[in-house]
C-alpha cells in the first residue's frame, strides 16, 4: 500500500510539472490589468458611442461615450486563465462585438504596463499598451443585423425658451445607459438616438423651474422616426411630426 501511495504521489507531481510547463505562470497569480475603451470619433454630432461590456463573471453595464470619453475598468487574471471581457459597441446603425481583454492573447501585449487600451475611430479599432503608439487591430463596425433596432427613433429636445434667458439644463438616461447632462441655450437642440427598447427618463432645470418626464417610452413612441420635445415657459410639448404639439408636462418650481 505504501508503494502504491508513493507511485501516486510521483505521478501527481509529474502531472503538475507538465501542467505548469504548458501554461504561463501569469495565469495563476491574479495580475491586475487596466482596460480602457476611448471614443476617438470626430465630428459625430450629438450621437454617443454606446458600449456594453461583460465578463464570464458578470456584467459591467453600458456607457454612452461622447467624443473623448472613455469606459475603463480593472481586472485580475483568474487562476485557470479564463479571463475574458466581451464588449458590444454601437453607434447610429453600426454595431461591432470585440474582445476587450482575453487570455492568453493579452497577457503579453499588455504586459509592459499591464494596460490594454482601445481607441475606436471611424475606420476601426486601434490597440495600445501605452496610449502613445496605436496600432489598428481590426476594422470598424458592421451594420446592425436586427431590423427592429434600426427603426428605433431619435429624440430631439428643443429649447424654445425666451432669447437671452439662462441655459436649459437637461440630463437623460435609460435603465442601462447614462447619457449625461447637457446645457444649451434658446434655439439650440439636444438630440440622442434611442439605443434599445427601454424608457428614457429626462430631468430639466431652468431658472427656478424643474421637471422630469419620459423623453421616450413604449408603446407611446413606437413606430415614430423622431420624438420631438419643445421646451417653453409653460412646459414641455411633444410632437411626432413637428407640426402638431401637445402639452405633456408643465414646469414645477423647486
Amino acid at each position: 500500500m505504501k508503494a502504491l501511495t508513493n507511485i501516486f504521489l510521483v505521478v501527481s507531481l509529474a502531472i503538475g510539472i507538465i501542467f505548469m510547463s504548458i501554461y504561463q505562470p501569469e495565469y495563476f497569480y491574479g495580475l491586475e490589468y487596466d482596460v480602457r475603451v476611448i471614443n476617438g470619433f470626430k465630428n459625430n454630432s450629438s450621437l454617443p458611442l454606446v458600449i456594453w461590456c461583460s465578463s464570464n463573471n458578470g456584467d459591467l453595464g453600458g456607457r454612452a461615450l461622447q467624443e473623448g470619453d472613455d469606459f475603463s475598468w480593472s481586472l485580475k487574471t483568474s487562476f485557470w486563465g479564463t479571463s475574458h471581457f466581451l464588449c458590444t459597441m454601437k453607434w447610429d446603425a453600426m454595431r461591432r462585438k470585440f474582445d476587450a481583454f482575453k487570455v492568453p492573447r493579452d497577457l503579453q501585449r499588455c504586459s509592459l504596463f499591464r494596460k490594454c487600451s482601445w481607441l475606436v475611430r471611424e475606420d476601426g479599432f486601434y490597440f495600445s499598451n501605452d496610449e502613445v503608439y496605436w496600432k489598428k487591430d481590426f476594422s470598424c463596425a458592421r451594420p446592425v443585423e436586427i431590423q427592429a433596432e434600426q427603426n428605433l427613433p431619435t429624440v430631439q429636445i428643443i429649447n424654445s425658451l425666451p432669447p437671452n434667458s439662462p441655459p436649459l439644463n437637461v440630463s437623460c438616461s435609460s435603465k442601462n445607459i447614462e447619457l449625461g447632462a447637457r446645457s444649451f441655450s434658446a434655439g439650440q437642440v439636444y438630440e440622442f438616438k434611442v439605443q434599445q427598447k427601454d424608457t428614457y427618463s429626462c430631468a430639466a432645470q431652468w431658472e427656478r423651474y424643474i421637471e422630469s418626464w419620459n423623453g421616450f417610452e413604449l408603446p407611446r413612441d413606437e413606430n415614430h422616426g423622431t420624438v420631438y420635445w419643445l421646451v417653453k415657459k409653460d412646459g414641455f410639448y411633444r410632437s411626432w411630426d413637428k407640426a402638431s404639439w401637445v402639452l405633456e408636462n408643465p414646469w414645477e418650481t423647486d
